[in-house]
């Protein structure tokens, strides 16, 4: 999800619909602006994965929505969740399967970890969630297809939990920039996802962290 600057920064440099137009011109960008929403969260779309590069039918899909942060308001906004009901209500394939990838993560992250029954990974930060998210968890909760949520923010996490039918899980600090926590400050690396169907349908979902050096960290099946 496209951010400016990092979450300390008093504002934005430039707006989101600017930075949408710039990724959207580098190579392989799968980027698009979403101009109908409201408040600036223009990078609200679904990415298509399909089969194979000959293959027409989708196997996966991959929803963005912009969650604030880099001065703007870290919050989920009303027509966010609309459009994304409204995503789905016109799928014409509803079984196929769908990860949401946001930025601020959900109030729900820290209910999950506090829990802690179904929980891996690094917490080393805390969560520091959305101040609204204006139902989009209770939507996703009650959306079978949606298997699982990824978010970032807080860099010194990289934890997964399974709470009320969702998994939610952080990415890892993977570049230099912005702050690091101590333990993990030369510890970089990045979440890797693999979503497996078999022939019979049947869906797989795993995850880990590789690190900076190679190795692998932390891998579990979501599904």
């Amino acid at each position: 999800e496209p951010q400016t600057g990092d979450q300390g920064d008093p504002g934005a440099k430039t707006n989101r619909t600017a930075l949408m137009l710039h990724d959207m011109a580098t190579p392989l960008s799968y980027s698009k602006p979403n101009l109908d929403l409201a408040n600036g969260a223009v990078s609200a779309y679904i990415v298509d994965v399909y089969e194979s590069a000959e293959s027409d039918t989708v196997a996966l899909q991959l929803i963005h929505l912009d969650s604030g942060g880099g001065g703007m308001p870290e919050t989920i906004y009303d027509d966010q969740v609309a459009w994304l009901q409204a995503q789905l209500d016109a799928r014409a394939d509803p079984s196929v399967p769908m990860l949401l990838f946001i930025h601020i993560p959900f109030a729900e992250s820290q209910v999950a970890l506090d829990e802690g029954d179904e929980c891996f990974g690094v917490n080393n930060d805390g969560v520091t969630p959305t101040t609204d998210d204006a139902g989009l968890f209770d939507l996703i909760a009650k959306e079978p297809s949606i298997l699982a949520t990824f978010s970032g923010h807080d860099h010194c996490n990289d934890f997964c939990c399974a709470y009320n039918g969702q998994h939610l899980c952080f990415g890892r600090h993977s570049s230099y920039g912005g702050y690091s926590c101590s333990g993990m400050a030369h510890e970089h690396g990045v979440r890797v996802i693999e979503f497996t169907r078999s022939d019979e349908g049947e869906v797989g979902l795993s995850t880990w962290v590789r690190m900076e050096l190679g190795n692998k960290a932390e891998e579990h099946a979501l599904v």
